[in-house]
Order: structure tokens, then sequence, then C-alpha cells
């Protein structure tokens, strides 16, 4: 999980730092230009600062593309979980179109078969019918109820009877099979159409986790670039706390050398006091962003403190203190840093 204050550490200084090292830079350029023999060490000093601003904009812009690359992966995550979801869902409803599917043959090819015997029984019904018809005529025509065709007659007459029972039997079963029949196609129908919804919904799911990975291994070369930006300038992308914090502490060292450099000037003479005036009103803005730099760092280190302490369960604060390079040490141990373990991406 991100760690809050190493996080708040970096957008702090990223948003503060390298704004108000252009402005300094600028306004010792400036104040440079009627600085006389002592010129060119104004424009060193310019330089200098612009270097730390350059580097700033650096860690700056790694940290943001961390922040970035995390964001991505937690939406490749998302989407990821979204599609497994949605391929069990799919699963889900696959399953229940398959029974649904057999559930209506076996309706099906029961009421067939019960149409096909009705169709059956009714036809030997009819035969039968004809030949009760057929036997009563030829007794009559022989003049006689003989004996042979009242036993053939009686006989035709029972099984029109028993066939005509069965028949009747036949249909309702036609009729309870056709009312079975017809919620169980429904549902058939229901079935095949949430099966349809959930593949398009898994296609379209499959479809924004491929454009979230895409997205993501962009990111990551864009990290890339950004990490080997960083080592070109000589910072080391597992250690952006302590870089601030060096940086920070060479934006106040350069401040303090541009004051002395001031001071030197305003006592070079009249020529001097003229160029003493304006370095005092170029300072005052200067002097703005020295403060808030070392403020800023006492703040960084007081809250790097805090945490190593917190999590290392020292004894002492003033221990971690003596250097940044210490703390960053027992952070890389303790594997804690939420800017460590983003580098790893």
């Amino acid at each position: 999980m991100a760690n809050p204050i190493e996080t708040n550490v970096v957008i702090k200084v990223d948003t503060a730092g390298d704004g108000k090292l252009v402005a300094l830079s600028r306004e010792v350029a400036g104040l440079g230009e009627g600085a006389g023999d002592a010129a060119p060490e104004f424009q060193r000093l310019a330089e200098e600062i612009d270097g730390l601003a350059a580097k700033e904009r650096l860690v700056g812009a790694f940290a943001e593309a961390k922040r970035e690359t995390v964001a991505y992966a937690e939406a490749l995550q998302t989407a990821q979980t979204a599609t497994r979801a949605a391929a069990q869902a799919l699963r889900a409803k696959e399953a229940a179109l398959a029974s649904a599917t057999t559930a209506e043959r076996e309706a099906a090819a029961a009421l067939s078969q019960a149409r096909t015997r009705h169709d059956d029984l009714k036809v030997s019904v009819a035969a039968a019918a004809a030949e009760l018809k057929t036997l009563r005529t030829a007794s009559k025509a022989s003049g006689a109820d003989t004996a042979e065709y009242a036993g053939q007659i009686r006989e035709a007459r029972t099984r029109l009877a028993e066939l005509r029972k069965e028949s009747t039997a036949a249909g309702q079963s036609v009729r309870t099979l056709a009312a079975d029949y017809r919620p169980t196609a429904q549902a058939l129908k229901e079935a095949g159409s949430a099966a349809d919804k959930a593949q398009r919904a898994f296609e379209q799911n499959r479809h924004e986790a491929g454009r979230a990975k895409t997205a993501y291994e962009a990111q990551r070369l864009a990290l890339h670039s950004a990490r080997q930006a960083l080592a070109g300038a000589g910072i080391a992308s597992t250690d952006l706390a302590g870089a601030q914090v060096r940086l920070a502490a060479s934006a106040q060292q350069a401040a303090q050398r541009a004051g002395e450099l001031r001071t030197r000037l305003a006592g070079v003479g009249s020529t001097a006091q003229s160029a003493g005036a304006q370095t005092e009103k170029g300072f005052s803005q200067a002097a703005k962003g020295v403060r808030s730099i070392s403020e800023q760092l006492s703040t960084v280190q007081s809250r790097l403190l805090q945490f190593a302490g917190a999590q290392l369960g020292l004894q002492t604060a003033i221990d971690l203190g003596r250097t940044a390079d210490e703390y960053a040490n027992l952070r890389s141990e303790e594997h804690t840093s939420e800017l460590q373990s983003l580098s790893s991406i």
C-alpha cells in the first residue's frame, strides 16, 4: 500500500522547489549583470542553480510517472478482475442455457411421442369402428344373428371401447405435455438471451482489459525513460526522498553563497552601491524562496524522521537525524518506502 508520508514529501518538494529555484536563478543572473568583475561568479552560481532546478524537474517527473504507473496498474487490475467476473458469469449463463436446452429437448421429445401415439390410436379407433360396422353389416346380410357373428361383433365392440379409452388418455397426455412444454421453451429463450448478454459483457470487459494493458505497458516505458533520465543526472530512482533532501540542502547552500556574493558586491564603492540597491530588491524575492526551501527541507527531514522512527521502532529520532543518507539506508533495509516499492515497476 502507498506510504502517505513519503508521497507527501515528494509532492510538496516537487511542486514548490522547482519554481523557486528557477526564480532564484533568474534573480542571481540579474544581479550579476551589474557585478563587474564578480559577474562570472554570479553566472556560475546561476548555472549551478539551473542545474539543481533541472534535477528537481527530473525528480518530479519521475515521481509523477510512478504515480501514473500505479494508477494504470490499478486500472488494469480492476479491468482484469471485471473480466474474470464476467467470464464466471458467462460460464454460469452457459451452464443454465445447456440445462434449459436439455430440458426443452426432453419435453419436446415427450410431447412429440405423445402426439404420435395419440395419432396412431385415432387411426386404430377409426379402423376398429370400421371393422365393427362391417361385421354388423355382414350379420344383417346373412339373415340371421349367428353365434359366430355375435362373438366377432362383441370382440370388435370391446376392442373399440378399449382403443377409444386409450386414445382419450393419450389426448389428455398430449395436452398436459404441451402445457408443460410452453414454460420450458420460454425458459430456454430467456436462458439464451441471458447467455448472449453475458457473452457481450465478457467481450466488452476483455476489450477494456486489453486497452488497460496496452496503456499500462506504455506507461511502464515512460517510467523507464524517466528512470534513465534520473540515472543520467546521477540520481538513484530508489532514493527519491533522499535526493529531495540533498537537492533542498544544495539549494539552501546556493542561496547562502548568493548572499555572500551580494555582501561582497555591496562593499566595492559607488558603482557597487547602485548594484547593491538592485541586489537588495532582487533578494527580497530570492530570500523568500530560500526561506521556503529551508523550511521545506526542515519539514521533509522532520517527516522522514517521524516516519522512520515509527516504522523502525527506534528509541530516539536524534540518531536518525545525522544525515539524509543514513535515513535512506535504513529505509532501504526495511523496504517501507512507497517510492522504493514503486521503483520496481
